[in-house]
């Protein structure tokens, strides 16, 4: 009964990855196409473009007045009519003082450093979920391999068994044993075919495509940054765009207290006299009830908050960086041990036992258990690794710089 495993497990062994994925593609070019095609990085363009318009507007002059006025008409004795009415023409502009037009320009422009701090920081957000997804689909991947090794594996201490159960040498009981080890690989085997397509349908979300096979060096420790640099980070970037924004601000604010000049000039026709003449104003408004005075105030108190802020950020970056930093050193070590130590040991001491088996000095639970053994520990490296790429996504995240050498 339990021999009706092995076609479908020969089959899967067998089967090759290019199944489910055929075109090959490294980390940099998918994370050059997820930056390329993401809709979200298109947007900061149409931002930048809004700011440029906004400045290019703040720069013109108020528009001008035109008033038409007519005087003493339709009122009582020779106002009865308009024999003696007045016609005004008058023209009016105002002209902005104390650099108005430029500070509410310079306003404007200083928005664009807040732009360019988001959209690095969803350069970054994107960079991690593609290290994550990419790790995730070579770890998939090499899971897969593992289970397949297993079950190569497997295979040969079943066909041993039975040649020893055929000879004689050991009961059906133990060669029932080894069938249904194998059988259960070969469930655990699906499984981690079905876990490799869902990651890479995960990473074909996030590429916009199909038909692709990450490729990379999943068993490879590489240098990590020895320091975070807090002022080059977008959160940090970010804050210091906004408190300069609100200095512009506050100097625009402070300019539009001050008093602006309106020309005025016109002609005026007297209908009793067939007469006209020309008129000229200036006038200044008259700053006395009202300087803006809180406005400036609640700019500094918002000013002060973002600098409180802007070390909280920066504090807060710092210990983010120490804390991953020690969580990879711990994961690195971990890696060398096992592959310097307790991998080499286990794959000599199962080596030590089937032979022994093989030639009836070993039962089948002792070859079982180590074979369990050499393959928890490796899978306890694939999971190392897995964890060892994560960590340094997330430190890439932290100091903001895509790494498109990630793999």
């Amino acid at each position: 009964m339990h021999l009706k495993f092995f076609p479908l497990v020969l089959f899967l062994v067998f089967l090759p990855f290019n199944v489910f994925a055929k075109e090959v593609i490294s980390f940099s070019d998918a994370l050059r196409q997820v930056l390329s095609s993401y809709p979200s990085v298109k947007v900061f363009k149409e931002k930048r473009e809004a700011i440029r318009a906004l400045s290019e507007d703040a720069k013109k002059l108020p528009n001008p007045e035109l008033e038409l006025s007519t005087e003493d008409f339709l009122g009582s004795g020779r106002f009865r009519a308009f024999s003696s009415s007045e016609v005004t023409l008058l023209f009016s502009q105002r002209f902005p003082l104390f650099g108005k037009r430029e500070k509410r320009r310079e306003e404007i422009l200083s928005q664009e450093g807040v732009i360019s701090s988001e959209e690095s920081l969803l350069r970054a957000e994107l960079f991690k979920e593609t290290a994550l997804s990419f790790t995730d689909v070579l770890y998939a991947k090499e899971k897969v391999k593992l289970y397949r090794e297993l079950s190569r594996v497997l295979q040969k201490l079943v066909e041993v068994s039975k040649l020893k159960f055929e000879a004689g040498k050991v009961s059906e009981l133990e060669k029932l044993r080894a069938e249904i080890a194998a059988g259960r690989i070969e469930v655990e085997l699906q499984s981690a075919i079905g876990e490799y397509r869902v990651a890479l349908q995960k990473l074909y979300s996030l590429l916009k495509r199909e038909g692709v096979e990450p490729e990379g060096d999943f068993f490879s420790l590489r240098e990590v940054p020895e320091r975070v640099l807090p002022d080059k980070h977008p959160k940090v970037a970010g804050v210091k765009a906004e408190i300069l924004t609100l200095k512009k601000r506050f100097d625009l604010v402070k300019a539009e207290a001050l008093p602006d000049l309106t020309l005025s000039g016109g002609v005026r026709y007297f209908n009793e006299d067939d007469e006209r003449a020309y008129l000229l104003s200036v006038s200044l408004d008259i700053p006395v009830f009202n300087r803006n005075g809180y406005k400036l105030m609640a700019l500094k108190r918002e000013m002060a908050g973002k600098r409180f802020l802007l070390e909280s950020v920066s504090l807060e970056l710092e210990r983010k960086f120490q804390e991953v930093r020690g969580k990879l050193e711990i994961v690195t070590r971990e890696i060398k041990t096992l592959e310097e130590k307790l991998i080499p040991r286990a794959e000599e001491i199962y080596r030590r036992v089937f032979e022994g088996y093989r030639y009836g000095k070993v039962d089948l639970l002792s070859v079982l258990d180590a074979q369990r053994t050499l393959f928890e520990l490796k899978l306890a490296l694939l999971e190392a690794y897995r964890k060892y790429h994560a960590l340094r996504a997330e430190l890439f995240y932290i100091l903001a710089r895509p790494d498109y050498r990630f793999f």
